[in-house]
């Protein structure tokens, strides 16, 4: 948790020294969660709700259930590449 309290820290300075230059478009984040270290399914909540209180943060999630310590993650497969038309 330091390491996302030190970054939540840095997000609020760096969102400060912004706002006096005027209102700036939120920060969009994604955290993405999954696996079996921690309880993601309750954390990933808090986290999201913690940011965006401290920070001009918008955070989106893609969470897996998986609980093993390898998840399989489908959202971060490499997709099929797209047919150009011309």
């Amino acid at each position: 948790m330091n390491i996302i309290r030190t970054l939540s820290l840095a997000l609020v300075a760096f969102t400060s020294t912004l706002s006096a230059a005027g209102a700036p478009k939120p920060i969009k984040a994604l955290l993405i969660t999954g696996g079996a270290a921690h309880d993601y399914t309750k954390q990933k909540d808090i986290l999201k709700k913690g940011i965006e209180e401290r920070a001009n943060v918008t955070v989106e999630f893609l969470h897996s259930d998986d609980k093993t310590m390898k998840p399989v993650l489908p959202f971060l497969e490499k997709p099929e590449p797209r047919k150009r038309h011309l």
